[in-house]
Protein backbone atom coordinates (compact mmCIF):
# COMPACT_ATOMS: atom_id res chain seq x y z
CA UNK A 1 0.00 0.00 0.00
CA UNK A 2 1.47 3.35 -0.98
CA UNK A 3 0.71 6.97 -0.17
CA UNK A 4 1.77 9.34 -2.92
CA UNK A 5 2.94 12.90 -2.30
CA UNK A 6 1.28 12.98 1.07
CA UNK A 7 3.87 14.78 3.15
CA UNK A 8 4.43 11.92 5.62
CA UNK A 9 7.61 10.56 7.13
CA UNK A 10 8.12 7.51 9.28
CA UNK A 11 9.73 8.46 12.59
CA UNK A 12 10.65 6.62 15.78
CA UNK A 13 8.82 7.46 18.95
CA UNK A 14 9.56 6.69 22.56
CA UNK A 15 10.32 3.03 23.24
CA UNK A 16 11.26 2.40 19.61
CA UNK A 17 7.66 2.52 18.33
CA UNK A 18 7.20 3.88 14.83
CA UNK A 19 4.57 6.46 14.00
CA UNK A 20 3.62 8.67 11.08
CA UNK A 21 4.31 12.38 11.22
CA UNK A 22 3.16 14.95 8.72
CA UNK A 23 6.02 16.87 7.20
CA UNK A 24 4.93 20.22 5.83
CA UNK A 25 6.01 20.78 2.26
CA UNK A 26 7.26 17.23 1.77
CA UNK A 27 6.66 15.54 -1.55
CA UNK A 28 7.49 11.90 -0.96
CA UNK A 29 6.18 8.42 -1.42
CA UNK A 30 5.49 6.50 1.77
CA UNK A 31 4.86 2.78 1.91
CA UNK A 32 2.47 2.03 4.76
CA UNK A 33 2.79 -1.75 4.48
CA UNK A 34 5.24 -1.88 7.38
CA UNK A 35 3.93 1.15 9.25
CA UNK A 36 2.70 0.89 12.80
CA UNK A 37 -0.16 3.20 13.73
CA UNK A 38 -0.99 3.54 17.40
CA UNK A 39 0.55 0.16 18.24
CA UNK A 40 -1.41 -1.77 15.59
CA UNK A 41 -0.64 -2.70 12.04
CA UNK A 42 -1.83 -0.35 9.32
CA UNK A 43 -5.10 -2.10 8.38
CA UNK A 44 -7.10 1.00 9.29
CA UNK A 45 -6.65 4.73 9.17
CA UNK A 46 -7.11 5.95 12.77
CA UNK A 47 -9.59 8.58 13.93
CA UNK A 48 -8.43 12.13 13.06
CA UNK A 49 -5.17 10.80 11.52
CA UNK A 50 -5.07 13.35 8.67
CA UNK A 51 -7.60 15.85 9.99
CA UNK A 52 -7.26 19.21 8.19
CA UNK A 53 -4.25 17.97 6.22
CA UNK A 54 -3.17 20.43 3.56
CA UNK A 55 -0.66 18.30 1.62
CA UNK A 56 -2.24 14.93 0.70
CA UNK A 57 -3.41 15.11 -2.91
CA UNK A 58 -3.72 11.50 -4.08
CA UNK A 59 -4.88 8.57 -1.98
CA UNK A 60 -4.53 5.01 -3.21
CA UNK A 61 -4.85 2.33 -0.55
CA UNK A 62 -4.86 -1.43 -0.49
CA UNK A 63 -5.05 -3.76 2.52
CA UNK A 64 -6.83 -1.07 4.57
CA UNK A 65 -10.24 -2.23 5.77
CA UNK A 66 -11.52 0.69 7.86
CA UNK A 67 -11.22 4.44 7.68
CA UNK A 68 -12.04 5.72 11.15
CA UNK A 69 -14.08 8.75 12.15
CA UNK A 70 -12.84 12.10 10.78
CA UNK A 71 -9.64 10.51 9.39
CA UNK A 72 -9.47 12.99 6.48
CA UNK A 73 -11.82 15.65 7.91
CA UNK A 74 -11.32 18.95 6.04
CA UNK A 75 -8.34 17.64 4.02
CA UNK A 76 -8.70 20.01 1.10
CA UNK A 77 -5.97 19.07 -1.40
CA UNK A 78 -7.22 15.57 -2.33
CA UNK A 79 -7.78 15.06 -6.06
CA UNK A 80 -8.91 11.43 -6.10
CA UNK A 81 -9.72 8.68 -3.65
CA UNK A 82 -9.22 5.00 -4.48
CA UNK A 83 -9.57 2.37 -1.76
CA UNK A 84 -9.37 -1.14 -3.18
CA UNK A 85 -10.06 -3.05 0.06
CA UNK A 86 -11.86 -0.62 2.38
CA UNK A 87 -15.03 -2.21 3.78
CA UNK A 88 -16.09 0.50 6.27
CA UNK A 89 -15.86 4.27 6.22
CA UNK A 90 -16.90 5.75 9.55
CA UNK A 91 -18.74 9.01 10.22
CA UNK A 92 -17.22 12.29 9.06
CA UNK A 93 -14.22 10.47 7.53
CA UNK A 94 -14.04 12.96 4.62
CA UNK A 95 -16.30 15.70 5.99
CA UNK A 96 -15.75 18.86 3.90
CA UNK A 97 -12.70 17.30 2.22
CA UNK A 98 -12.08 17.61 -1.52
CA UNK A 99 -12.18 15.10 -4.38
CA UNK A 100 -11.93 16.49 -7.88
CA UNK A 101 -12.07 13.50 -10.19
CA UNK A 102 -13.32 10.25 -8.71
CA UNK A 103 -14.18 8.22 -5.63
CA UNK A 104 -13.63 4.49 -6.13
CA UNK A 105 -14.67 2.17 -3.27
CA UNK A 106 -15.20 -1.23 -4.93
CA UNK A 107 -15.23 -3.26 -1.67
CA UNK A 108 -16.93 -0.76 0.64
CA UNK A 109 -20.08 -2.10 2.32
CA UNK A 110 -20.82 0.61 4.89
CA UNK A 111 -20.49 4.39 4.81
CA UNK A 112 -21.26 6.21 8.06
CA UNK A 113 -23.19 9.39 8.82
CA UNK A 114 -21.74 12.54 7.23
CA UNK A 115 -18.79 10.54 5.80
CA UNK A 116 -18.53 12.68 2.64
CA UNK A 117 -20.89 15.48 3.71
CA UNK A 118 -19.88 18.86 2.39
CA UNK A 119 -17.39 17.27 -0.01
CA UNK A 120 -15.97 19.95 -2.27
CA UNK A 121 -15.20 19.33 -5.90
CA UNK A 122 -14.43 21.17 -9.10
CA UNK A 123 -16.87 18.89 -10.90
CA UNK A 124 -19.55 20.31 -13.16
CA UNK A 125 -22.49 19.15 -15.23
CA UNK A 126 -20.13 18.52 -18.16
CA UNK A 127 -17.46 16.89 -15.93
CA UNK A 128 -19.31 15.06 -13.14
CA UNK A 129 -17.62 13.35 -10.20
CA UNK A 130 -17.21 9.61 -10.80
CA UNK A 131 -18.57 7.47 -7.96
CA UNK A 132 -17.83 3.71 -7.90
CA UNK A 133 -19.72 1.83 -5.11
CA UNK A 134 -20.55 -1.67 -6.46
CA UNK A 135 -20.53 -3.41 -3.03
CA UNK A 136 -22.17 -0.73 -0.90
CA UNK A 137 -24.93 -2.12 1.35
CA UNK A 138 -25.65 0.69 3.80
CA UNK A 139 -25.24 4.45 4.05
CA UNK A 140 -25.62 6.68 7.07
CA UNK A 141 -27.55 9.93 7.08
CA UNK A 142 -26.23 12.86 5.03
CA UNK A 143 -23.24 10.80 3.80
CA UNK A 144 -22.95 12.43 0.33
CA UNK A 145 -24.93 15.59 0.94
CA UNK A 146 -23.24 18.62 -0.62
CA UNK A 147 -24.34 21.66 -2.52
CA UNK A 148 -21.55 21.44 -5.10
CA UNK A 149 -21.56 17.85 -6.40
CA UNK A 150 -22.58 16.66 -9.87
CA UNK A 151 -23.05 12.95 -10.60
CA UNK A 152 -24.07 11.44 -13.90
CA UNK A 153 -25.10 7.95 -12.80
CA UNK A 154 -24.85 6.49 -9.30
CA UNK A 155 -25.23 2.72 -9.30
CA UNK A 156 -25.86 0.96 -5.98
CA UNK A 157 -26.55 -2.66 -7.02
CA UNK A 158 -26.14 -4.19 -3.53
CA UNK A 159 -27.60 -1.40 -1.38
CA UNK A 160 -29.99 -2.55 1.37
CA UNK A 161 -30.40 0.57 3.50
CA UNK A 162 -30.06 4.19 2.34
CA UNK A 163 -29.80 6.71 5.16
CA UNK A 164 -31.87 9.89 5.36
CA UNK A 165 -30.60 12.78 3.23
CA UNK A 166 -27.84 10.59 1.72
CA UNK A 167 -27.78 12.59 -1.54
CA UNK A 168 -29.48 15.75 -0.28
CA UNK A 169 -28.48 19.07 -1.83
CA UNK A 170 -26.66 17.46 -4.78
CA UNK A 171 -26.55 19.85 -7.75
CA UNK A 172 -27.22 17.14 -10.32
CA UNK A 173 -27.66 13.38 -10.41
CA UNK A 174 -29.11 12.09 -13.66
CA UNK A 175 -29.63 8.47 -12.57
CA UNK A 176 -29.76 6.76 -9.18
CA UNK A 177 -29.85 3.03 -9.87
CA UNK A 178 -30.82 1.03 -6.76
CA UNK A 179 -30.55 -2.78 -6.68
CA UNK A 180 -33.51 -5.03 -5.97
CA UNK A 181 -32.25 -5.96 -2.46
CA UNK A 182 -32.91 -2.47 -1.09
CA UNK A 183 -35.40 -2.69 1.77
CA UNK A 184 -35.02 0.72 3.44
CA UNK A 185 -34.94 4.13 1.80
CA UNK A 186 -35.07 6.71 4.56
CA UNK A 187 -36.66 10.13 4.46
CA UNK A 188 -35.45 12.57 1.81
CA UNK A 189 -32.69 10.38 0.40
CA UNK A 190 -32.36 12.65 -2.64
Amino acid sequence: MVWYRCGMKKQSGGGGADFLALASGADETFDMTDAVLGGTTANNIPKNMFRQNKSINLIELSNVETIKQAAFYESNKIKSIAFADVVTIESEAFYTARANTFISLPSCKTIGNDAFRGLNSNCSASHPLYLNLPSLEQTGSWCFSSGVLYFDTVELPKIKNIGAYTFALIKQMNVLDIGEDCTVINDRTT
